[in-house]
């Protein structure tokens, strides 16, 4: 029965690859509905209306910390109003739904169908799904990635390659531009080409030319480090396990309980897969590792979503342990009915970081109509954008956001949320960002903790606060002869 399923699969792979691919893509649409846009992605779409002067300035300041290409591709999605949310994350979407074919056909190559299809769903049980949508470049690196990781597998095996020469030329300079720690897709095929034992210079080449655009980026490169001197995500060595700590969520822990459960490793003789490709495999994995010593080393700026796209190798790296240890087709087969069915599932019903980033707003929307005609101060940058993006219009006017960077530095250690409020606001985007020496108000409402920035800012100029009935909400008041 299991091996009349596997060649079942086999004969109708294509369909079932595509279909499954359209309703992922399907459910990602869904979730992207009910998600709202948070601080980062309203950075996107708000620069996405300015034009490509304003952006690359936006750029060079530190605004802006998304890579130019990535930028340009979000751009016509982005500045749309119909279903804003929706749209804005298409290229993100098709990203994720790129990256999962990418896995499909690297696997297929050597694998069963049965495998490939563990290996292409095996990233939708990850938080890693989060991405796809999310108007941000990470999914587009994602996909990017995998394709690149496939254009080099055949340009190391199949006789007729300048295609895929070139595919891998285009697939990791363009992921390379999206985002610039994509260029550590470099090492695991720089160490995979060292396993192969040969000197292969078209290929090396192509992997060198691949490179070469970043040195029409490098002044926007070395604005960008010098505007996150201050970044919020310095990294440190006792990260080293962010990355696979954070990445997994439930359904990522059953498949690997069900994986331990059913596989006697390494008893059944299968094809071998090259040396170097499960060299590319293991290394792709690891790019976490090398991302921190990057980051901790040169860059100064390091998180752990820099380096998603090593989901790719973790996925393959999984379906390899399948491929090479499972002991029946029974067990291939009942590992890729969870793993679908989870693939699925999981992205609908997982109470992900990002819907409540999204959730910051309401919040404080029952509070808003309850609270005076007065200016209303969010001590918080991210859900400062967020709530004059989504409050009503007649409230935006009155929402407002301290830009004390000093204090914040002081405080918070960190200053990047506060430049991207400030380099909006000079281009043309409708919000209240002042500085403390520009406030006219001697009342207001503060939205955060009385030990915020925003509170140390309006105590130094005159402010005295006092709790209020509403959770969260504190009355900020100055006399005149506090104002002298």
């Amino acid at each position: 029965m299991a091996d009349r399923l596997e060649r079942w699969l086999e004969q109708n792979e294509r369909a079932i690859v595509i279909s499954l691919l359209v309703l992922f893509a399907a459910v990602s649409v869904l979730r992207a509905a009910t998600l709202r846009f948070w601080f980062d992605e309203l950075i996107t779409v708000y620069l996405s209306r300015a034009s490509l002067g304003e952006l690359w300035s936006a750029m060079l300041d530190g605004t802006e910390q998304q890579a130019f290409l990535a930028s340009l591709i979000f751009r016509p999605f982005a500045s749309t109003t119909l279903w804003p949310e929706v749209v804005a994350r298409i290229p993100s979407i098709a990203g994720y739904v790129a990256m999962l074919g990418g896995i499909y056909a690297f696997a297929r190559y050597r694998w069963s169908a049965t495998v490939s299809l563990i290996a292409m769903l095996a990233p939708c049980l990850t938080r890693s799904v989060d991405y796809a949508q999310e108007a941000r470049s990470y999914a587009l690196a994602m996909g990017l990635c995998a394709w690149a990781l496939v254009c080099w597998q055949r340009s190391a095996s199949e006789p007729r390659r300048r295609p895929w020469l070139l595919g891998l030329w285009f697939t990791l300079s363009a992921a390379i531009l999206c985002h610039y720690f994509a260029v550590l897709m470099l090492v695991p095929l720089v160490i995979a080409e060292l396993f192969r034992r040969k000197v292969d210079l078209p290929l090396w080449s192509a992997l060198a030319c691949s490179v070469l655009p970043l040195a029409s980026m490098w002044n926007v490169i070395a604005a960008v480090r010098q505007a996150t001197v201050h970044h919020w995500s310095h990294p440190a060595w006792a990260q080293w396990h962010q990355f696979y700590s954070e990445l997994p969520h439930v359904y990522t822990y059953v498949l690997l309980a069900l994986i331990a459960w059913r596989i006697p490793y390494a008893r059944r003789a299968r094809a071998m897969t090259p040396v170097w490709e499960v060299a590319a495999i293991v290394m792709l994995a690891a790019v976490p590792l090398v991302g921190l010593a990057v980051g901790v080393l040169v860059t100064h700026v390091y998180t752990w979503r820099f380096v998603e796209f090593a989901v790719v190798g973790l996925a393959l790296l999984i379906a390899g342990v399948v491929e090479r240890g499972t002991r029946s087709a029974w067990d291939r087969v009942l590992i890729a009915v969870i793993v679908i069915g989870g693939g699925v599932v999981a992205p609908l019903g997982v109470v992900s970081w990002r819907a409540a980033l999204g959730n910051r707003p309401a919040r404080f929307a029952p509070i808003l109509p309850e609270l005076a005609p007065k200016p209303i101060v969010v001590a918080d940058a991210l859900a400062f954008l967020e709530l004059q993006h989504y409050a009503p219009a007649e409230l935006r006017p009155r929402v407002v956001y301290l830009a004390d960077l000093p204090t914040a530095l002081a405080v918070t250690g960190t200053d990047s949320a506060d430049l991207s409020l400030v380099g909006l606001s000079k281009r043309g985007v409708p919000l209240e960002v002042v500085s403390p020496d520009q406030i006219k108000f001697n009342q207001a409402w503060l939205l955060g903790s009385p030990d915020s920035t925003a509170a140390q800012s309006l105590r130094s100029r005159g402010f005295q606060l006092r709790s209020t009935a509403n959770v969260g909400v504190l009355d900020a008041t100055r006399t005149f002869s506090q104002i002298h």
